[in-house]
């Protein structure tokens, strides 16, 4: 899974990772990851540090307590 609000990035994040035979869906805004996470099962998010609404650490600090992506490689 891809976190990124620039669409630019995303696609082209996202076409390399295709090259390499990944599956991937990218998620454009922070408030619409943890239902993608639920929907997609990804085994990694990429996570960009600089989205809009929030960083992508206070994004991975406030939705810890979910619990959600327990077990998941944020990078």
């Amino acid at each position: 899974m891809l976190v990124e609000d620039a669409d630019s990035l995303a696609s082209f994040y996202a076409s390399i990772l295709a090259e390499q035979g990944v599956d991937t869906v990218v998620v454009n805004h922070p408030n619409t990851v943890l239902d993608s996470i639920i929907t997609f099962r990804p085994d990694l998010i990429l996570l960009d540090m600089y989205l809009k609404d929030c960083s992508g650490l206070e994004w991975s600090t406030s939705s810890a307590s979910s619990g959600i992506w327990r077990g998941l490689v944020l990078c």
